[in-house]
């Protein structure tokens, strides 16, 4: 496999990106890891001022092909058949183990369980960490070079003070290493654990300035003010919590500590509030925040799903906060989950909101449960309902999703989770709405004409537990995506992608950022295959109480080269990288050009 590639680095001025030519330069690649010096070189009177540095990871798949069933240990006995396309995995993926649940479980604590996903201990593979809501603690495990994970909870210091909800890593102390952030049941709310680089942490909750006092679900990060730094939203489904804080929005002072600014956010009320009530003290009832540039104007907007209203489409004015631009097209009644990609290969951000889609004719007809919503971009951030046209508004009482190129062929299919536990205890034992209870999750294939077909059964998803939090990523590191499955007040699951790619390839990136935002979140990145373009954003905390690692995969067919790879940096800047020629099938780690 060669690794030649042509590079080029360079600033561009907003809104003129896909239109200036580009200056390509030869220049090694390989495992080489350390940044070149700058090149003096130039082409047609063009001074590159810098060559990016671009090392190819070198990744032994893990073969969990072995992975079939095994005896129920925490886990659902399900029967697998060795030549599906996904296999459930989990027992002997070590991730089947006991679980309690109280009848004092609250709601927060219900519809909670989430996944988030690094490489905490810097050993090349991809580690998560586990909640369950209902009255369990967060869990971490260390993903073994056979496959298996290893629960390193209480070695590595994670001592949570109350039942997980959700988590994500990030850098939040700047020293180059992922850290987790732990979202829990109130009182505790939000706990940092600072990543020591030895496999172990240390909490420096108190230090971080994040007092958050309302019930807390799930959380996303981007520079909202590109200031270089990330700053964080986090939402709360609080029906009873008046406050007159709103808690969303946290600007990060630059030193790890963090100030809440949600006074800047246009975030009116989701629900009307009660006769008597003053203006602040509305009920709030938000679920999954998504940082996202939609209209290409390089601040990073934000896409909010929303229950018992509808979701909220807030645009970054310039750093300056967040206005309320929601058009009467977004019409979800029960907006839970969310994921933001560009599945129609237009080269924007489109945006599935996964609600409550009922199986009783009555209440999907009136609207009230009447399902999901695709909501598709027309390149200037305006959003069009389009869910009927592209046949996805099904997914039960769905929670988490992901957009994510399955098979590899170059378009990105639609997953997605549900499960109803009851709100309150009383309700699991009226069984208010035990039609909900064993819904298989979803599996939308995209047909490549903005149409999907639902392919689950076919495809081997058997899960009908209790889903809540989702990450699609490549965990055995063979080029296909898996599904990992956060249950509500269980062990999670685990589906394995065996042979849905069919031969397919892929390309896999990462981005090295600078010490303000390590992994470049925010980073657009776009290759052209074959003539046609594919789009990513990098976006950290991108699905409901989970966070997908920071990657981008593409799958490219039967494709051998990727003609261009072009990286956007984050910032107003808008500075450039590009790459020619590359190889297929390789795991890329490219540096931000200094």
């Amino acid at each position: 496999m060669s690794n030649l590639h042509k590079v080029s680095s360079k600033v561009l001025p907003i809104r003129t990106l896909l239109i200036l030519p580009f200056l390509l330069i030869s220049a090694c690649g390989g495992s080489d890891s350390s940044s070149p010096s700058p090149s003096p070189n130039s082409t047609d009177g063009l001074i590159v001022e810098e060559i990016i540095s671009l090392q190819v990871e070198a990744y032994s798949p893990i073969d969990s092909s072995q992975f079939l069933t095994g005896p129920n240990i925490g886990c659902d006995l399900v029967e697998t058949d060795a030549n599906a396309v996904f296999n459930d995995v989990s027992f002997n993926a070590g991730l089947c183990y006991e679980t309690t649940t109280s009848p004092l479980d609250g709601s927060t604590a219900r519809v909670s369980g989430g996944i988030a996903v690094s490489d905490y201990n810097s050993d090349g593979r991809m580690d998560i960490y586990v909640t369950h809501g209902r009255n369990n603690l967060g869990k971490l495990f260390s993903l073994q070079a056979d496959g298996r994970f290893f629960e390193t909870t209480q070695q590595a210091g994670i001592t949570s003070l109350s039942a997980g909800h959700g988590g994500a890593f990030l850098d939040i102390n700047l020293d180059g290493l992922p850290d987790l952030l732990s979202i829990q049941e109130p009182p505790s709310v939000v706990q940092v654990f600072a990543n020591n680089g030895d496999g172990s942490f240390t909490d420096i909750s108190e230090s971080t300035g994040l007092n958050l006092t309302k019930s807390t679900l799930s959380v996303a990060a981007g520079d909202h003010d590109l200031d270089g730094d990330l700053d964080l939203f986090f939402t709360h489904w609080d029906p009873i919590n008046k406050q007159d804080r709103w808690e969303f929005l946290w600007q990060n002072q630059g030193a790890g500590n963090f100030i809440d600014v949600s006074d800047i956010v246009d975030i009116g009320t989701f629900t009307a509030a009660e006769d008597g009530d003053e203006p602040q003290l509305k009920y709030e009832y938000s679920f999954t925040p998504v940082f996202a540039d939609f209209n290409n104007d390089r601040f990073p907007d934000i896409l909010l799903s929303a229950d018992y209203s509808y979701s909220k489409v807030l645009v970054n004015n310039a750093g300056a906060g967040y206005v309320d631009f929601t058009p009467p097209t977004i019409n979800d009644r029960s907006g839970m989950g969310a994921t933001v990609a560009d599945y129609d290969n237009d080269g924007d951000l489109d945006w599935y909101v996964s609600a409550i889609g009922d199986t009783v004719e009555k209440s999907f007809n009136t609207g009230q449960l009447d399902g999901s919503r695709m909501y598709q971009n027309d390149g200037q951030g305006n959003y069009t309902n389009v869910t009927d046209a592209a046949g996805v508004r099904q997914a039960y009482w769905g929670w988490g999703t992901c957009f994510a190129d399955f098979n590899n062929d170059g378009f990105q299919d639609l997953f997605a989770v549900n499960g109803y536990d009851g709100w309150t205890e009383q309700q699991s034992v009226d069984r208010s709405f035990e039609r909900f209870n064993n819904d298989r999750a979803v599996l939308y294939i995209n047909n490549g004409d903005s149409t999907f077909t639902e392919r689950g059964v076919e495809l081997g998803i058997t899960h009908t537990a209790m889903g809540r939090g989702l990450v699609c990523h490549d965990y055995d590191r063979d080029g296909d995506l898996d599904m990992l499955i956060a249950n509500s007040g269980e062990s999670p699951s685990l589906f394995r992608n065996n042979s849905f790619a069919n031969g397919n390839n892929f390309l896999n990136i990462q981005l090295k950022g600078t010490r303000l935002n390590p992994q470049a979140v925010g980073a657009q990145i776009y290759i052209t295959v074959n003539g046609k373009q594919q789009m990513r954003e990098l976006q950290l905390g991108n699905n409901y109480v989970s966070q997908s690692p920071v990657e981008a995969h593409f799958g490219i067919a039967e494709n051998q080269v990727i003609e261009k790879v072009l990286i956007v940096w984050p910032g107003l800047a808008a500075q450039t990288s590009e790459l020619s020629d590359v190889q297929a099938n390789q795991f890329l780690v490219i540096y931000h050009p200094k």
